[in-house]
């Protein structure tokens, strides 16, 4: 054997027991003697593609290529950094010289996945198959189909049947990404841990970092991908998910500082513009955060997440038009995130109430709204709101459920940022009183039970009443009710046979086209000399009127002549800034009402 023969020998023998700076060099000693062995300039472009160098690596394999156009290893390996490139069709013209050779066919499949072209890519595993039943490659890839197609208990069927045949570390990676799809975090760190004592590239160090953070091991999700960074540094994945990371601890600069290292790698990383853009904006830097949600839909611009906070912020800072026609964006993808609906309501609600042309436009918006969009509730109460249509009691019921429903999860959190004050005042009045026990109190419109929790006073019973099951299901964890009742308040009132000595209705006049049959029922279930506390907004007319956000506002004046009419003594009222509205310091003007039967 030669001394050329015996180094290369050696390099490669290094380079598969991971000593990669021993083959290196001994590959360029041999380059040094012989500028045209193929070998050595193979083993260098594998060496580089492991580091991630990209373009030396291919240019090495170009030249093997170009010197020894036989060798299918060489041509393979190369296909493999074209493929790794996005450069799939160059790939595929190099792979689909090798038809007899299965690992060659299988990876026609992967950039079949990759273009989308999920039929095809199941064929070319399929035919891989049929070439070599072992080939793992093949297998892996019909598991990646399924996963593909969300067809989540297949793909892990199909791995691990795969693991009957043979091993490795690409399967055991696999595995592990198709466990924690599958919400088993626990396995996926076993099998991750074990593919990286067969390997150790970036992609694994990555996984190991995604599972520690569902596992909420902080510092050993950063750990792994900083190794995976120091592993490939050209890799952005990893500088995006130390950003995702520090994202999530609301470290937001730090984020920052990552999400702009990976697109330094690559500009067109859709998800480190869209995060980038949510760290920029939660710096209170919006400019830079909007130039970042743009960049993203120029990339993709069906991208929900970001068409969705660019309007946001957009409404945030008093685009309205704009934003109206982002969540409309929305709306026609047939997506429907969270409450965009009512995004859409307070955008052209708060576009209404700017100049008077601004009102034609918002309801020009809402008309095509209905038009676009019959069946919706919301944008037939919005139309009603801005035209002053007030007797549609059959929307403004639907409208009102709809609201709580998609608002459950996060009204808690949405009243406290709203500042609203009208329960705090029933509470602070209720605890405060003399007497030992409160009797039966009903609290109409409960939600989520934010009253019950905060009544300290005892009761011999309270019952809560809502048409929400999302709200009631979240009043019954408090587990202070006596009982919580899943119906509409004035049905409640009229088919309900006991007596309360405190009704309390709390921010719910505002979804009641009329308030004189809600007072007589509620007349009708209070004790003699019980005491009903209810609030209202105020209305700058005589009358009732539906405001541009879609609520009922009525005169204080003609409340208390209504509450007279009914047989109500009026206790005390009190004037109260019942909420924030909108962008910036605005409240909502209201009047808390306590009255007695008499």
């Amino acid at each position: 054997m030669s001394d050329l023969e015996n180094s290369l020998n050696t390099a490669f023998e290094a380079y598969n027991n991971h000593c990669f700076d021993m083959a290196e060099e001994l590959a360029r000693d041999v380059l040094t003697v012989s500028p045209t062995n193929g070998d050595a300039l193979y083993l260098l472009g594998l060496i580089a593609y492991r580091a991630g160098a990209l373009e030396p690596a291919e240019k090495l394999l170009y030249d093997a290529v170009k010197l020894y156009p036989k060798q299918e290893n060489y041509a393979l390996a190369l296909a493999s950094i074209l493929q790794k490139e996005g450069r799939l069709d160059e790939a595929l013209s190099f792979y689909s010289k090798y038809p007899q050779n299965a690992s060659a066919v299988a990876q026609e499949g992967y950039i079949y996945l990759q273009k989308g072209q999920n039929d095809f890519a199941l064929s070319a595993f399929q035919k891989a198959l049929s070439l070599d039943q072992a080939c793992l490659t093949a297998l892996i890839g019909e598991a990646l189909v399924f996963r593909k197609e969300k067809r989540h208990t297949e793909a892990l069927n199909q791995l691990e049947k795969a693991q009957e045949i043979g091993s490795s570390a690409e399967l055991d990676y696999q595995l592990s990404v198709q466990n924690r799809f599958c919400q088993n975090a626990t396995k996926a760190l076993q099998y991750i841990n074990s593919a990286l004592t067969k390997e150790q590239p970036a992609a694994f160090y990555n996984e190991k970092g995604l599972i520690l953070e569902k596992l909420n091991d902080f510092e050993g999700a950063k750990e792994a991908y900083e190794t995976a960074v120091g592993v490939n540094q050209y890799a952005p994945d990893s500088f995006a998910n130390l950003g995702n990371l520090y994202l999530q601890q609301k470290e937001y600069r730090l984020a920052e500082d990552y999400y702009k290292k990976a697109l330094a790698l690559d500009e067109t990383f859709l998800n480190a513009h869209h995060n980038l853009a949510v760290a920029l904006c939660a710096q209170g830097r919006k400019a830079e955060g909007l130039e970042h949600y743009r960049e993203a839909l120029l990339i993709d611009k069906t991208h929900i997440p970001s068409l969705y906070n660019l309007a946001m912020v957009l409404e945030e800072t008093g685009d309205y038009e704009e934003a109206a026609g982002l969540y409309f964006n929305i709306l026609a993808l047939k997506a429907q995130p969270p409450a965009v609906e009512f995004r859409i309501e307070s955008t052209l609600a708060a576009l209404y109430e700017q100049k008077k042309e601004a009102q034609k436009e918002a309801i020009r918006f809402a008309k095509g709204w209905v038009k676009h969009f019959p069946n919706s509730i919301v944008a037939r109460h919005t139309l009603n709101a801005f035209t002053h249509q007030t007797e549609d009691s059959k929307t403004a019921a639907a409208y009102a459920k709809a609201l709580y429903e998609a608002f459950a999860d996060t009204y808690e959190e949405k009243m406290k940022d709203l500042k609203a004050a009208a329960l705090n005042e029933t509470l602070d009045y209720l605890n405060a009183l003399p007497e030992k026990s409160l009797g039966a109190v009903l609290d109409l419109g409960c939600g989520t039970g934010l009253f019950g929790a905060g009544l300290s006073k005892p009761f011999e019973k309270l019952i809560g009443v809502d048409f929400s099951k999302e709200m009631l299901q979240k009043a019954e964890q408090k587990n202070v009710y006596s009982a919580l009742t899943e119906k509409e308040v004035l049905t409640f009132l009229k088919t309900d046979k006991g007596f309360y000595q405190y009704i309390v209705a709390i921010e719910l006049s505002g979804y009641l086209p009329e308030l004189e049959s809600f007072l007589s029922l509620v007349r009708e279930r209070i004790a003699p000399n019980g005491l009903f506390i209810f609030s209202i907004e105020n209305s700058a007319s005589a009358k009732s009127e539906l405001s541009p956000q879609g609520r009922y506002l009525y005169a204080p004046k003609a409340v208390e002549k209504l509450l007279k009419e009914n047989n109500f003594q009026v206790v005390e009222t009190k004037e109260l800034a019942l909420r924030k509205e909108g962008i910036g310091d605005k409240y909502a003007s209201g009047t808390l009402f306590t009255v007695r039967a008499v």
